[in-house]
């Protein structure tokens, strides 16, 4: 939701999208601290000198870098396991601005486009759907809301007292289990 904003506040502002100053801000806000977490998972296997543990780093380390982890050999381990999720986002940067800039000229069918993108999400694996899904939920929540007669809409919805909210909240947090 967050990134898709920007983007539509940037193109807003001056009439396009700079990957370059895109990559650049997304590249320094994760990149370094994740470069430095994997150098001090490193030194603390080294320190250890377990050698289970420097199999599983010297297998994860390709995967690690390049940002792949969720596509890790078993022999990794569960080495940084949490880095899977930076890989989804880093994933998703790559593309995402890509295909804002060509949707653009789609006009009101960029939300086609990304519904429909959504939708074909069903066909992977659990992890990239929900993975996956979840950015583009809150990517297609960005576009919506960004849309002036979606404001006019709500503008003339009632409002719902926040104890309602927050009942609708708890029953579909509750059926999605």
């Amino acid at each position: 939701f967050l990134i898709t904003t920007l983007l539509i506040r940037e193109r807003g502002r001056t009439g396009r999208i700079s990957l370059r100053g895109f990559y650049t801000r997304r590249f320094f806000r994760i990149v370094p601290v994740y470069l430095v977490t994997v150098l001090l998972y490193f030194a603390a296997v080294r320190v250890i000198g377990d050698p289970v543990k420097t199999a599983q780093f010297k297998a994860a380390l390709p995967w690690l870098l390049g940002f792949m982890q969720e596509y890790r050999p078993a022999a990794a381990g569960n080495v940084l396991g949490h880095a899977w999720t930076l890989g989804i986002e880093e994933k998703f940067y790559l593309l995402w601005p890509i295909f804002l800039i060509a949707v653009k000229p789609a006009g009101g069918r960029a939300l086609v486009w990304l519904v429909s993108l959504c939708i074909s999400l069903s066909a992977f694996p659990y992890m990239y759907t929900r993975s996956y899904g979840g950015l583009l939920i809150g990517a297609i929540l960005a576009v919506v809301l960004s849309l002036p007669a979606v404001w006019e809409l709500f503008k003339k919805a009632p409002v719902l007292p926040d104890a309602v909210i927050c009942l609708l909240l708890a029953a579909a947090y509750t059926l999605a289990g």
